[in-house]
């Protein structure tokens, strides 16, 4: 209805603090000055349009003068009380309340209207009348004002009463063409409030133009506290800079995702990772990643493990076949605690000091060297037990005593003997075998006499096997007249020469 942005009280009050000044017959010297006193008020202003106010004031002043009257110094002195009600024109008020937001301006105006005028007591010389105690006026003036914000203007003003009557003074002029006129103003500071505004934070936006009504700012009236105009009510980060499209955050590595949601900012990396880097491509990101530029595998964090026996590669002597920790990721098929490369024997369980291979008999060979891993023997004779003496001469009688029938391989009974002693002789050497091996002399034909050497040797093996020894613990062969013992052209010699041999051997 006023004219004025809808965020605007018209109404205000405010006070008036400056000087009275009497302007009448009793002046001398320059008559805006000349007789100033202190001079207050208090006012109501109702702004009925943005060019038009209407104000309603009370003023207390202190009036006083002296000049010459015929030929006579005269004064006076006396108080005034003002009740007046005046217009003011204001020729910049549509560029002060042109918008949504008050336009601080020097704005000036024009103020004119009516009082009343109630003195105090007067103190007059002796040429003057008592003066009257009531008065009207007509005041008229000028001033201009500026906007310290949207509730609050200070305005600088001067304002000539025109008197009704003329003997406020004491004088009182007679005569043709008389006139009987005094004037007076007051000039000074008014400091005005407006009363109900809708600019609570005194930021100059007000109503649905200010888009943060509690807080003072400068961006439809919301604060924009980093200056990257961008209000603090819509900025993700405000105290920090940023862009627009960061929502007012700053995107520090410049890989398109902002600070806040960056949680590596100042290294560029990928949106799907959060703005973190993940150089190998293996979804895991760097800084989680013990082995950055390497493809690998979550569990492993982020490095290889080929077997995927839980250690990386890296540190794994056998990257290939999955082990243990313990033995630093290699295969321990036997589960002797050594592992396969270094087991001689990596299908069974064995002992460190033999190279992961057993010695099951305890001899101090293992048992791949043991020629008797079953029984214990000397390293020298590849730990199998060495033959007794006794044994040895069992063997050897047999030799000189298994005889045969003249010409033919039939043993005679005198020799089953020798060979039921050499079967219990093996008994006590398990793991040992039997070789038997048939001579022959120079007599007759070479073939003829290894062939019959065999079959000695084999007559011998039957007879063995008939008593119940092993077939695999004995082996038979037929010599011809190599390897004698004895010399052939001696008849003693040639006996000797046809023989069965007896030897234990380990298997």
């Amino acid at each position: 209805m006023t004219g004025l942005p809808n965020s605007f009280s018209p109404w205000s009050g405010g006070v008036f603090v400056g000087h009275s000044n009497y302007w009448g017959d009793l002046v001398t010297g320059y008559p805006f000055f000349a007789n100033s006193d202190p001079a207050f008020g208090v006012m109501v202003n109702y702004q009925v349009s943005p060019r038009l106010g209407v104000r309603g004031s009370l003023n207390y002043g202190k009036l006083k003068g002296m000049g010459n009257i015929a030929g006579s110094q005269a004064s006076f002195k006396r108080t005034v009380s003002e009740l007046s009600l005046l217009l003011e024109y204001d020729f910049l008020g549509k560029r002060r309340f042109g918008g949504s937001t008050l336009r601080r301006t020097l704005s000036p105006y024009l103020v004119g209207g009516f009082l009343g005028i109630g003195y105090g007591a007067p103190q007059y010389s002796d040429e003057l009348m008592d003066g009257s105690k009531i008065s009207s006026a007509l005041p008229f003036g000028l001033g201009v004002r500026y906007d310290i914000n949207s509730r609050c203007y200070v305005a600088v003003e001067h304002v000539t009463r025109l008197l009704f009557n003329g003997n406020m003074d004491g004088i009182i002029r007679t005569g043709p063409g008389a006139r009987n006129t005094d004037f007076y103003n007051f000039a000074g500071v008014r400091l005005c409030f407006s009363f109900g505004s809708n600019d609570p934070d005194h930021d100059d936006f007000i109503g649905n133009d200010d888009e943060c009504p509690t807080i003072a700012g400068t961006l439809k009236g919301c604060p924009d506290s980093d200056g990257d105009k961008i209000p603090d009510k819509d900025d993700a980060c405000p105290e920090t800079a940023g862009k627009k499209r960061f929502d007012g955050c700053v995107d520090t590595d410049g890989d398109g995702i902002p600070d806040p949601a960056d949680k590596c900012a100042y290294e560029k990396g990928l949106r799907r990772h959060s703005g973190c880097p993940d150089t190998d491509n293996d979804q895991i990101i760097d800084k989680d990643d013990l082995c950055p530029t390497v493809i690998g595998i979550p569990s492993m964090q982020g490095c290889p493990d080929a077997d995927r026996d839980q250690i990386t590669d890296s540190k794994d002597k056998c990257p290939d076949d999955p082990g243990p920790q313990i033995l630093d990721g290699c295969p321990d098929s036997d589960k002797d605690g050594l592992p396969d490369h270094k087991d001689d024997c990596p299908n069974v369980p064995g002992l460190k000091g033999f190279n992961g291979c057993p010695d099951t008999d305890g001899d101090g060979v293992a048992d791949p060297k043991d020629k008797c891993p079953n029984l214990k023997g000397p390293v020298s004779q590849q730990g199998c037990p060495e033959i007794g003496a006794a044994d040895k001469e069992v063997l050897d009688k047999a030799m000189r005593n298994v005889m045969f029938r003249t010409g033919s391989a039939e043993l005679l009974p005198a020799s089953k003997t020798y060979l039921d002693q050499i079967a219990e002789v093996m008994l006590r050497y398990s793991g040992f075998k039997l070789s038997i091996d048939g001579y022959t002399d120079n007599a007759g034909p070479a073939a003829a006499g290894q062939s019959q050497a065999e079959a000695r040797a084999r007559a011998c093996y039957d007879y063995l096997t008939s008593i119940g020894v092993r077939v695999e613990l004995m082996s038979y062969t037929g010599h011809g007249p190599t390897n004698p013992i004895g010399d052939n052209k001696t008849e003693e010699g040639r006996l000797k020469n046809r023989r069965v041999e007896f030897t234990l051997k380990p298997q």
